[in-house]
């Protein structure tokens, strides 16, 4: 495989990886990063419409933004992570958004966790012995569930494209 056909793929890990990090600090994920990885799609359906299966992919993002908008509807989930996962699960098409729908949401629950669990000691004060938990957890009400879309677009795209093989 020639160097030109990761850079989709590495493109995007480092679009997902942004979107992880400014979660993780400012706890937003900004609109540009949802829209580049959406114009990333749009470049790979131009240059490859018949392995980018365009309506289906189209489809399955919408398909997802109505079940998360849903959630952000009543409060369980913030509109940043609602948009980044619609346009992952575009990037993933049908054949990998399962995948990549399993892979986020075991991290996101390995994420919240040792979070909720944090906030439930810090809250008691029962024992010190827990200290070692990360402290970020306490300070925001928000869960950073982009590292998790992060985390499962990233590996999900990369098997779709062949850089990567199970």
């Amino acid at each position: 495989m020639s160097l030109t056909a990761h850079i989709p793929v590495l493109l995007a890990v480092g679009l997902f990886l942004f979107a992880a990090v400014n979660d993780l600090r400012e706890r937003r994920i900004p609109n540009w990063v949802s829209l580049a990885l959406l114009a990333l799609y749009a470049a790979l359906a131009l240059a490859e419409p018949e392995k980018m299966l365009i309506w289906q992919s189209l489809l399955t993002g919408l398909a997802v933004f109505a079940v998360l908008f849903g959630l952000f509807h009543f409060g369980y989930m913030g509109g940043g992570d609602v948009k980044l996962w619609s346009v992952a699960a575009v990037l993933m098409g049908p054949h990998y958004v399962v995948p990549m729908l399993l892979l986020t949401t075991l991290t996101g629950l390995a994420i919240a966790l040792p979070y909720y669990l944090s906030r439930l000691v810090m809250r008691v004060r029962l024992l010190t012995l827990w200290d070692w938990i990360p402290a970020w957890s306490v300070k925001h009400e928000k869960l950073p569930y982009g590292v998790a879309i992060a985390l499962g677009g990233s590996v999900c795209f990369a098997l779709r494209m062949g850089t990567i093989s199970l």
